[in-house]
């Protein structure tokens, strides 16, 4: 369910990521707001860089690494992200081996590592690469493979074969969507096969996600919620999706 004006605006940007263009009177009506809200709502993405007003709607513009839709992402309920990704550091112990998926959240996550002196860490976020400590007892490796600028993330079956050559105690990710019915889900067709790649190589799984993600869902299945070990979120998630998790066994941690 989108409640504010940032959910709105972000969800106007996968639709974009997945169809290329999108229309006004098909955002008015998807949305249940005024056709002068969406426009308010495509000009202040394209005055972001993020995308480019046509007649009638918008149309998804090429962006490069220094000028992603990760950009916009990481401007949404910053507190939130840096509260769960501090949270997450309790899950984390010296010795640990872990996959960190490419996101928002994972970055904040990723800047806090600096207070641990021996860990193995295998990404495929450019932008945790970026953010990870030069500390030479944190021995990172990057998955290679095609990258996603839009999601400064690396896939492909090169980045995916790359994760088969190891096996680590613990995955820490962030998600686009949990729903009930519909597990963990992706825009992403080539995100969910990483990730079920990520799935075959962990012990633990540890999911980062503020609570705007909860109850969304899209395109391509990663996993149902059964396979969650630890979820982190915040305060606003919603007591249905708490009991349901809950009911699952799965760790429910508010930060």
């Amino acid at each position: 369910m989108i409640r504010t004006t940032s959910e709105r605006r972000e969800s106007i940007l996968s639709k974009l990521r997945e169809l290329g263009s999108v229309s006004v009177i098909q955002l008015s009506d998807e949305y249940n707001v005024s056709k002068v809200t969406i426009r308010n709502d495509l000009d202040n993405l394209e005055g972001k860089g993020l995308l480019i007003r046509s007649h009638g709607g918008a149309m998804q513009k090429t962006t490069s690494a220094t000028e992603s839709v990760n950009s916009f992402k990481s401007n949404l309920y910053v507190n939130e992200k840096k509260a769960i990704a501090k949270a997450a550091l309790s899950y984390i112990d010296n010795g640990d081996s872990l996959i960190v998926g490419a996101g928002t959240t994972t970055e904040h996550l990723a800047k806090l590592l600096e207070e641990f002196d021996d860990l193995f860490v295998i990404t495929n976020g450019l932008n945790i690469l970026l953010s990870l400590p030069r500390n030479e007892n944190i021995t990172i490796v990057s998955t290679g493979g095609n990258l996603h600028q839009n999601s400064m993330s690396f896939y492909g079956s090169l980045a995916e074969e790359s994760i088969e050559k190891y096996h680590v105690n613990k995955m820490i990710v962030g998600i686009d969507g949990l729903n009930i019915e519909g597990g963990i889900t992706t825009h992403s067709e080539h995100e969910a096969r990483f990730y079920k790649a990520m799935l075959k190589g962990t012990d633990r799984c540890i999911v980062l996600a503020d609570s705007s993600k909860l109850g969304k869902v899209s395109v391509h299945k990663i996993m149902p919620c059964s396979d969650i070990d630890v979820l982190i979120t915040d305060k606003n998630i919603s007591d249905d999706c708490r009991e349901y998790l809950e009911s699952l066994s799965i760790e429910l941690i508010i930060a």
